[in-house]
Order: C-alpha cells, then sequence, then structure tokens
C-alpha cells in the first residue's frame, strides 16, 4: 500500500501533466477530459488492485494531480456535469449496496430508524436550503 501511494505520489503529478499536455495537441472536443477520466480510472484501479485501497483513494489523487495542471478550468467546466450527473449517483449508490442491516446485529427496527433520519435529514436539508434560497412550495 505505501509503495503504490509512495509511487502515484512521485509520478502521477509529472505523468498527469504529460498526458494532459499530449491531449491539448489534439484538436478535438473535450479530449482533455477525457484524458483526465482515463487518468482517473488508472489511478483508481491502482490504488484498488495494486495498493489494496479503496478504489476512490486513486481517482481522488487523480483529481488532485490534474487540478494542479494549466488545463485544471477546462477539465473542471467538462468533467462537473457528468461527475454530478452520472459518477456522483453511482458512487453513492455502490456505497448504500454495500450496507447489510442483519451487520447491524439483525435489527430491522435500527435499521429503519437510521434510515428514516436520513431520509428526513435529507428532505429538511434540502428544503430548509431551498427555502432559504427563495423557493416555496408553490414554485414549479
Amino acid at each position: 500500500m505505501v509503495l503504490c501511494l509512495v509511487t502515484m505520489a512521485l509520478l502521477g503529478p509529472w505523468l498527469t501533466r504529460w498526458a494532459l499536455k499530449k491531449a491539448a495537441w489534439l484538436h478535438g472536443h473535450h479530449t482533455e477530459a477525457a484524458v483526465a477520466l482515463v487518468i482517473a480510472m488508472l489511478l483508481a484501479f491502482d490504488a484498488q488492485w495494486i495498493g489494496g485501497m479503496a478504489a476512490i483513494t486513486g481517482a481522488y489523487l487523480a483529481g488532485l494531480f490534474v487540478a494542479m495542471t494549466p488545463s485544471r478550468e477546462r477539465v473542471s467546466l467538462d468533467v462537473h456535469p457528468l461527475l454530478n450527473s452520472f459518477f456522483g449517483p453511482v458512487f453513492f449508490v455502490s456505497i448504500g449496496m454495500e450496507v447489510n442491516a442483519w451487520h447491524m446485529g439483525g435489527r430491522v427496527s435500527f435499521f429503519a430508524l437510521l434510515l428514516g433520519i436520513a431520509v428526513l435529514g435529507k428532505i429538511l436539508g434540502c428544503g430548509l436550503g431551498a427555502y432559504a434560497r427563495g423557493f416555496s412550495s408553490a414554485n414549479p
């Protein structure tokens, strides 16, 4: 694990800058964003299968490495909609699918209580935030 992290920390920034420079030379649409996503997937794979860590660790490091490049603004503009509409929900669904109510001592009522608190917290949190920004139930 340590060897994997050290290798990614030493080589990752250099390889990311190099790959994004090469992508900038291509004259296609969103090439830098595509290269950034490939780097994130490769580092996620590296973290999970070679380093024995969660894949999100490698993807997070890839994001840090891309943020240190001159391409960060273009990549950010291209990748943010994809993150919000696809990768974010997939990540949270995958985490949710790993939850097993029986591992909580077999207490379904405790699991239901936690689930209820989570749902209520989301509804109240979003509702209060929307209300604070001027939305109401009458607004479509």
